[in-house]
């Protein structure tokens, strides 16, 4: 839970600083890390469906491959 309030406060920042850019990396990132805890308990359609999406902004974002 640490990891989310620390996610959740990166994108808080950037909302802040009026950053959309940043923000939409938060986002991701966030998104992503309730997908692993999520994970832990049984997952479920929605958190996959934001992993990928999470995904995919990275790839966007970097042009690198995301495993």
């Amino acid at each position: 839970m640490v990891k989310v309030a620390e996610e959740f406060g990166e994108l808080a920042k950037a909302i802040l600083k009026n950053d959309p850019v940043n923000a939409r990396e938060e986002a991701a990132d966030m998104c992503i890390t309730l997908v692993h805890i999520v994970r832990q308990f049984g997952g479920s359609l929605f958190f996959e469906m934001c992993q990928k999406l999470g995904v995919i902004e990275e790839r966007l974002r970097t042009g690198k491959k995301v495993k």
